[in-house]
């Protein structure tokens, strides 16, 4: 799971990262990398699917594929904090068939329990007030991206504008707009 405030990248990263596998410059041992967002899942609320019958509305080139178990697959789901579905991890069925049709909120439950495709892995992307959502032992890793410090921000001004003169008058340009300082923060 990856955490952070709106708009500091976690989105992005999770897209430099398909990228990155895409192209072949990253992640080998990968066969799929499946990026969903909750904004995307939360339009199927009211409607069934099996998992493959999922992986096959969002992803067409997959069709030939049978069986994703024999692969490693790793499932992006960016966005918990924009979740609409009842993620009820207490009460939902078991579902391990990738298969048999249900509801979207029991096949993210089971995915993200590991009772669905097991060998698959998860990376969920949200807010810190939504992490919560997902129970502690169905997390491995939590990652947080922060955005720059103060000295963080010099130091990327200081190496983009070579002309000392000109690096420091845009810092203190900076850090006389509080919300041009607070922008920066972000990544």
């Amino acid at each position: 799971m990856t955490t952070g405030v709106a708009g500091i990248g976690k989105t992005i990263l999770t897209h430099k990262f398909t990228l990155d596998w895409a192209e072949g410059k990253a992640n080998h041992d990968i066969h799929f990398t499946l990026p969903f967002t909750f904004r995307e899942l939360n339009l199927l609320k009211e409607k069934e699917f099996s998992l493959m019958e999922l992986l096959h509305h969002f992803f067409i080139q997959t069709k030939g594929i049978r069986r994703y178990d024999r692969f490693q697959v790793v499932f992006i789901l960016d966005g918990l904090d924009e979740c609409r579905l009842p993620l009820d991890f207490q009460n939902n069925p078991i579902w391990t068939d990738v298969t048999k049709s249900t509801s979207v909120d029991i096949l993210l439950t089971n995915l993200i329990r590991g009772d669905l495709l097991p060998s698959a892995r998860i990376w969920i992307t949200t807010r810190p007030a939504a992490a919560n959502q997902i129970p502690a032992e169905c997390v491995g890793m939590v990652t947080e991206v922060r955005g720059f410090t103060d000295p963080q921000k010099e130091e990327y001004f200081r190496k983009r504008f070579r002309e000392e003169t000109l690096a420091s008058k845009i810092i203190s340009h900076i850090k006389t707009s509080r919300s041009l300082h607070i922008m920066c923060h972000i990544p």
